[in-house]
């Protein structure tokens, strides 16, 4: 086995011609856009603007009204956020090349603004109300542990986790209240703060059994989702005050979300991403398109205004109806997208998108299989430049809806957890067969990517059937839940065990451990091995680069005359993309296209 590690994003050893890394570089500059792009949030006409390498606000209901607030800050501007009074200013950086988030915090006079603290390690999440500016500080274990406020009385510390909870989260917000959840394993608490911009805040917690999954105030009423249901409560008079809601017929509620003053619910229709507008009863439902996003934006001429995207759909704004979309939703040209039913071994339907080019003969077209299958959360996201390339180049790419996802709700996802995890892994193997037996790819040329946690269904799926893979892609792989989630120290630990299990020995993650897997595998392994391709971040703390270094050295033990290669892709990140990703992605999409096309 050959294992090569790759410093520098597009600099290649000689194990790569200049073929490779003439392509990867050309990859890059057709694809290459301005990552300088900031935003604001906000409830206020203001904006944040550079103007000679400084950041200033300028207050649109004001014209003539600008603060000078401070140098360009090193790292990459995540948010800016303001009370509603105007008196405080958040700035939210994060640290170049890090999962490290920064916040600067300024009192706003009238042409000038003070430092009021500058604090790293936060979470990257900030609310506002009318007096103040909420933030969640870290631990040095890199948990969420103490909620801060700011406002004209100073700085303050609202509260703290203590020995029975472990770590913090925002719920929701309005200008005049505050919801966090204090959570341990699967037990946790709501709590609710009335802001009145002193340094005493007055809370109340929910002591109802009610199992809230996600939240949204108005000015009078408490949005709720509650055993995928929609709960409103008028929480401001009595807590027992409250409604249940139907949602429309098929759809699963999944959390809430607030625009405009209008709550919106996200969830799931027939497996795909949908939004919900209660206000405008059950027809009011829009899907996205397949594995795509939608947002809701507000309305026009009495129409709702949608954001949507998807893997082949460039972002676009659409207008909808009681009917759907009002515009053709416009894909990428020569793209077609199928959806097709693989049945498991268990019996069970698993849905596969496919993606492919229109004068593809699919049984001869190389193949690329994706899967996650962890966390409830769906395989889907927003327009991918790199995976149109791929397809446009003659690859089919197959998303794999596997149980562990949040497809199709989160039954969906509570069959595959814990002792059942290794069911993500056999959904994965039974597609890869069923596209097989039902020639839909070329047998010989199938490839396997999986990211972070999905990284671990599919390196286990790949190590149990070699014969099945030609190539494995994996990006920031979490490879070692017996070391990660068996270390107190690690960041990931706490949350994690609802996933794959608590721990009460490193065996519990037997079933599905890629390294685990290890210790069984195949006897004609050696001369079956996928070549891997493994991206890692130098600085990522979900996912640590020594224990992905552990994985490949156990590895590299077992298989020593494996006939495969195992490259190592080290860029100068962390668990979330950075400037590199990027260069880096092109140099394993172009090795990507290169192993799925040779033949040999």
């Amino acid at each position: 086995m050959k294992c090569t590690t790759l410093n520098q994003p597009i600099k290649l050893y000689e194990e790569f011609s200049d073929r490779y890394r003439s392509k990867a570089q050309q990859l890059c500059e057709h694809l290459i856009e301005d990552t300088n792009n900031f935003h604001y949030s906000s409830n206020q006409p203001i904006e944040l603007m550079q103007i000679n390498n400084e950041l200033v606000i300028h207050f649109k209901d004001d014209l003539s009204r600008y603060i000078h607030l401070c140098k360009k800050p090193i790292g990459r501007i995540s948010g800016f956020y303001i009370n509603s009074e105007k008196t405080i200013a958040a700035l939210l950086t994060q640290m170049p090349k890090t999962d490290f988030y920064t916040i600067s915090l300024y009192e706003l006079k009238k042409q000038s603004a003070n430092i009021l603290l500058r604090r790293n390690n936060v979470v990257p999440q900030i609310r506002t109300t009318y007096h103040s500016i909420y933030w969640i500080n870290k631990s040095e274990s890199n948990r969420p542990y103490k909620l801060m406020m700011a406002n004209k009385c100073g700085i303050i510390e609202v509260c703290g986790t203590n020995s029975g909870y472990d770590i913090l989260s925002f719920v929701c917000s309005n200008d005049a209240v505050i919801v966090i959840k204090m959570t341990h394993g699967d037990n946790s608490r709501l709590l609710f703060f009335d802001d009145f911009g002193e340094r005493d805040t007055r809370f109340k917690e929910i002591t109802s059994s009610l199992a809230i999954d996600s939240m949204e105030i108005t000015n009078t009423l408490l949005y709720a989702i509650v055993n995928s249901q929609l709960l409103i409560i008028n929480f401001f008079t009595d807590i027992h005050d409250r409604q249940m809601i139907q949602s429309p017929h098929g759809f699963i509620p999944k959390s809430l979300q607030k625009r405009n003053g209008i709550v919106y619910v996200i969830g799931r229709l027939s497996g795909d991403s949908a939004i919900w507008i209660p206000s405008l009863g059950q027809n009011g439902i829009w899907k996205a398109p397949p594995c795509g996003v939608i947002s809701f934006l507000g309305f026009r001429d009495r129409f709702p205004v949608f954001c949507i995207s998807s893997p082949i759909h460039q972002t676009q704004i659409v207008t909808g109806n009681r009917e759907g979309f009002l515009e053709a939703v416009s894909s990428t040209p020569n793209i077609h997208c199928r959806k097709i039913i693989i049945r498991s071994r268990d019996q069970t339907n698993i849905p596969i998108t496919l993606f492919y080019r229109l004068d593809s003969i699919l049984e001869q077209s190389p193949i690329l299989l994706m899967a996650y299958g962890c966390y409830g959360i769906a395989l889907e996201g927003a327009y991918d430049r790199l995976i149109s390339y791929v397809i446009q180049s003659g690859i089919t790419v197959a998303f794999c809806h596997i149980r562990g996802g949040g497809e199709y709700g989160e039954e969906w996802h509570r069959q595959a957890i814990k002792n059942n995890k290794f069911i993500s892994i056999n959904d994965f193997l039974d597609c890869t067969k069923g596209l097989i037996a039902n020639n839909l790819c070329d047998a010989k040329r199938i490839g396997a990517a999986g990211s972070s946690a999905g990284a671990l269904v599919v390196l286990s799926a790949a190590l149990r059937r070699p014969d099945y893979f030609k190539i494995v892609q994996l990006s920031h792989p979490f490879l070692t839940p017996e070391l990660i989630l068996t270390n107190p120290d690690n960041p990931l630990t706490i949350s994690d065990w609802d996933e794959f299990g608590y721990p009460s020995s490193s065996s519990c993650y037997d079933s599905f451990s890629p390294l685990a897997q290890l210790r069984r595998l195949p006897a004609d392994f050696s001369n079956q091995a996928p070549d891997i391709w493994i991206t890692a971040g130098k600085n990522d703390i979900k996912a640590p680069l020594l224990y992905t270094e552990q994985w490949l050295n156990s590895y590299s033990a077992i298989v020593p005359s494996a006939h495969n290669s195992v490259f190592l892709q080290l860029l100068d990140e962390g668990h979330h993309n950075s400037d590199d990703s990027l260069t880096g992605g092109c140099l394993s999409t172009i090795w990507l296209l290169d192993s799925l096309f040779d033949t040999d």
